[in-house]
């Protein structure tokens, strides 16, 4: 079987970012696939020391500072509701090694 790992950091805006969650939520129960939805979280002042990276510029993912201290203050982030949903606070974790601890939990 194929598997998917979808990226995406929703807002909580009161219902479009929702109703995309439970899209893809959806999608995977009719494939009958895991689903593992991943709240990650991190201390602002790491965010900033990672954020300008060469591999998020080559990504298209957002490398300004100021962006990012703009993006902190004004969007408050989904936490969706669900018993599947994992809390990782990678704030003194590699990617290689939050990338461990999401794979281990999806094999529960």
């Amino acid at each position: 079987s194929i598997n998917y790992v979808l990226t995406n950091a929703l807002e909580d805006d009161g219902g479009e970012s929702q109703e995309i969650f439970d899209r893809v939520k959806s999608i995977a129960d009719c494939r009958e696939a895991v689903f593992l939805p991943v709240h990650i979280k991190c201390d602002p002042e790491e965010q900033l020391k990672r954020v300008s990276t060469e591999q998020r510029k080559k990504r298209l993912k957002m490398s300004e500072p100021d962006q990012l201290v703009d993006y902190l203050a004004t969007v408050v982030t989904l936490i969706p509701e669900d018993p599947n949903l994992f809390t990782l606070d990678v704030t003194e974790l590699s990617p290689q090694e939050a990338a461990q601890r999401i794979l281990k939990q999806v094999m529960l």
